[in-house]
């Protein structure tokens, strides 16, 4: 039985009350510094660390502290040894950390987005340029073209015994390497749930033919269920900003990806010629029936592609095939000519003059939007696609505000126009704008290219009513709606400038991933061509790497504040709740002292009498003398049962002068007791609020301190890891440079051995000569 790592049992043992404590002993485990733990290549699902933490992180969100620091040991280490095998965890869970922790693991990504290659020099002598297809009348014979001419070159491994190429060491750029691993994750079977690589398990076969590979092609894209090989991890359109996403999707694309999307547009373009071509024909020709063949060859070709659409749909499955708008476009062009040269075979079969050929005008233009959206892989024709297309989404709902309007004016013209207040009107004689709803409505929108025909009698009537309506209708649609759609596009084109080029690298990965699923069921192709390496290789100059850093750090940056900013906002609504509570308090108190202030006071009008209880009907307050009277009636009165007036009264206090102003209306000493209490209470929450609020004054000018000067510590670390890597960058290119110089003047050495040895040759021949002849 293979030894269990530690980190195995504990990710088992995570558990929330213990989290804090686990993370720190976790950080001293595995520190970036220095290594501590080399992954497996082959482990099992069970048996790794990061999956086992990631699968309680979905559960457990708090777990997640624990995967964080196993992916920044992967990601340091392999940035740090140049070696991608520390990857292994994280690529192994990438696809679950995708789904689930997608800013996890884009950050991840960008930081390992730049690893630079071991052996640079080996590289540089044993490779193979991945060229970019273009076009060329020898399209069959292969581009050489050398390292140092080529722009941004793609380099795979490959072992030449012929002799390097002398331009190659003029080669400045450095070379960084990128797995496959972060573009799709591998969901063939792996035994006894272990990993595996495809790449290293493929069976050998016999050399197939290339039209067999084609038949194997056209064969496996008919069938209903095929299990795909690979799947693509869920990136978002920012993560085709990562250069080694980029160069992988561009490796690719070289190899398969353009031969594949080139036969199926091939096949496309079959279709759209003859949905063009039986348009055209219905015009131009004199005898259309003879048609029949072109619209049961689109038919076919319609049903087939239709069926295809159906195959991807159940292997990707339904809800994510519905979530591209992409493939909507797809049914729609293969369905709309499909039902049209339909309908034009039954009209043929049965003779009718009047049939309507109107959906195959319609076809047309459906077909060519389709074919533009096709051709989005092409970079010049995607900037300008995925520009319109963006903008269009950007405004929709000004489109819906402006649909509304059209719709408002043109039923408010209509209603103008053609009222009809009695039952009997005759509408003969009224203008030429449609009463039907619908033509009201097209009348009213193409009043925007200026058309008014329907109208155009009223503008010489005194019809008040049409000018004024025809004046709000210019104002808001011509001068108002119209401006702010030219502002809003002119925005929209500005923001989204920046991210075409990334529509673009996304558009051609929809077609890489269905060639590389292929690949592994086309038998021995992936055995016959040298495409399918585990790494590839890159270059990038140092600005490009400099320029990319340092939005990486932004964006770190950026998510690092809105985090801080979410902190902060709990940490105010859990002072906010505080406060509610002391104030919920202090309403209990006044509440107190209401109740308190309900007892009449002795002297006001509508008191209380104390012999009969009942109030007294006279209004405003009695004379001292009639309360003095009152008061020596009450004690005579009570003064055989030896009960005082001063500790019988309920509407008197004890020590407090009577008809004081001060003092609080029928209140007993008890009463005031509690009422001092209250009071207190209310003063000590009003004192303690008060000193968190100064607390928290005094504390932020520190904490804003303290991230200024975190801030610069970071900063100069990063300058002065910067500048170690340039002087690594030197020292590499000049031990590079000597090595060049060694093998120079070693030849030099060579070639100057070969003259001497030349010249002493032609020496003993020249003397031998000379003897001779003496």
């Amino acid at each position: 039985m293979a030894p269990i790592s530690c980190l195995v049992t504990f990710c088992r043992k995570w558990t929330l009350k213990d989290r804090v404590e686990m993370e720190a002993l976790l950080r001293d485990l595995l520190p970036t510094s220095r290594v501590t733990w080399v992954p497996d290549l082959r482990c099992c699902e069970t048996m790794d660390p990061l999956s086992i933490i990631l699968k309680s992180a979905e559960t457990q969100p708090s777990a997640l502290g624990v995967a964080r620091i196993i992916m920044d040991y992967c990601v340091a280490h392999a940035n740090r040894s140049r070696n991608l095998a520390f990857l292994a965890p994280f690529f192994h869970s990438l696809h679950r950390v995708m789904n689930n922790f997608p800013d996890e693991a884009l950050e991840r990504l960008g930081r390992i987005a730049f690893v630079e290659a071991p052996q640079r020099a080996y590289i540089i002598d044993n490779h193979i340029i991945v060229h970019p297809p273009t076009l060329r009348l020898r399209f069959w014979k292969s581009i050489k073209k050398p390292l140092c001419k080529t722009k941004d070159p793609i380099l795979q491994l490959h072992f030449s015994s012929s002799t390097p190429d002398e331009s190659n060491y003029r080669f400045p750029l450095p070379v960084f390497m990128a797995s496959f691993d972060a573009l799709w994750h591998n969901m063939k079977e792996k035994p006894a749930g272990c990993y595996s690589n495809p790449n290293l398990e493929m069976p050998g076969s016999k050399r197939t033919s290339r039209w067999r590979m084609i038949y194997s092609a056209v064969q496996l894209k008919g069938r209903l269920w095929t299990k795909p090989h690979v799947e693509c991890h869920n990136f978002n359109l920012e993560s085709f900003d990562n250069p080694a996403i980029a160069a992988l999707v561009a490796y690719k694309w070289n190899t398969i990806g353009f031969s594949y999307w080139l036969f199926r547009f091939l096949c496309q373009c079959c279709y759209y010629v003859l949905v063009i071509v039986a348009a055209i024909s219905q015009v131009y020709l004199v005898n259309p029936k003879n048609l029949i063949g072109v619209f049961g060859a689109i038919v076919v070709m319609a049903a087939v592609f239709v069926w295809l659409e159906i195959v991807q749909a159940m292997q990707q499955g339904w809800k994510k095939y519905t979530r591209s708008y992409y493939n909507g476009l797809d049914l729609i062009v293969f369905f709309v000519p499909m039902a049209a040269s339909i309908d034009q075979i039954i009209v043929i079969l049965q003779n009718d003059p009047n049939g309507n050929s109107r959906l195959l005008s319609f076809s047309i233009v459906i077909v060519f939007f389709h074919m533009l959206f096709e051709l989005r892989v092409i970079e010049s024709v995607c900037k300008y696609v995925t520009i319109i297309q963006q903008a269009v989404l950007k405004i929709k709902v000004f489109f819906v505000i402006f649909a509304g309007g059209i719709l408002a004016f043109a039923a408010g013209i209509l209603h103008l126009l053609h009222a009809c207040p009695v039952g009997d009107c005759d509408r003969s004689n009224g203008p030429p704008f449609p009463t039907n709803f619908l033509g009201a409505l097209f009348s009213t929108y193409f009043f925007l290219g200026g058309i008014y025909d329907p109208v155009s009698d009223q503008f010489d009537s005194e019809d008040w009513a049409f000018h004024l309506m025809m004046v709000m209708f210019l104002f808001f649609t011509v001068i108002l709606m119209l401006n702010v759609l030219i502002s809003l596009m002119n925005t929209a084109f500005d923001k989204i400038e920046d991210i075409w080029r990334l529509a673009w690298i996304q558009s051609r990965l929809r077609f890489i991933e269905s060639a590389e699923n292929m690949s592994y069921d086309i038998p021995g192709f992936r055995q016959q061509n040298n495409w399918f390496p585990e790494e590839i290789y890159f270059t990038a100059t140092e600005q490009k790497v400099e320029a990319y850093r340092r939005r990486h750090r932004t964006k770190r940056t950026n998510k690092d504040s809105d985090k801080l900013v979410e902190d902060w906002e709990r940490g105010s609504e859990s002072e906010s709740c505080v406060e509610a509570s002391d104030k919920r308090e202090k309403e209990k108190s006044l509440e107190v002292v209401n109740k308190l202030e309900e007892f009449p006071r002795p002297g006001i009008g509508g008191t209380r009498n104390l012999d009969s209880g009942s109030p007294d009907e006279g209004s405003g307050a009695a004379s001292p003398e009639q309360s003095l009277t009152k008061d020596n009636e009450l004690n005579s009165k009570n003064k055989g049962n030896g009960i005082n007036r001063i500790e019988h009264d309920r509407n008197w206090v004890p020590g407090q002068p009577e008809g004081d102003e001060n003092m609080i209306p029928g209140m007993r000493a008890a009463d005031l007791s509690k009422v001092d209490v209250a009071g207190t209470i209310a003063a000590m929450h009003d004192l303690e609020l008060r000193a968190q609020v100064e607390m928290t004054n005094l504390q932020q000018p520190l904490l804003k301190e303290h991230e200024r000067l975190m801030r610069e510590f970071v900063s100069q670390v990063t300058r002065h890891q910067e500048m170690m890597e340039q002087q690594q960058l030197q020292m590499k290119e000049q031990q590079d440079l000597t090595q060049m110089l060694r093998s120079q003047l070693a030849e030099q050495m060579g070639h100057a051995d070969q003259r001497h040895e030349r010249t002493e040759i032609l020496l003993q021949d020249l003397l031998s000569h000379v003897r001779e002849t003496l």
